[in-house]
């Protein structure tokens, strides 16, 4: 019974797997895109203040 248990929540999990990976690879990508993004802004006001 134990093996059909681990069996069972092993195919859930392989089910949900590619989901969970796309999520965290597009969450990798959102975050490494709002850094660049804050960094041109920090050197834009710079800019305006050194002006």
């Amino acid at each position: 019974m134990k093996v059909k248990k681990q069996v069972s929540v092993f195919l859930v999990f392989m089910l949900f797997a590619p989901e969970i990976i796309r999520e965290s690879l597009i969450n990798q990508q959102d975050e490494q895109a709002a850094l660049i993004e804050n960094a041109e802004l920090e050197d834009r006001s710079e800019l305006l203040e050194a002006s």
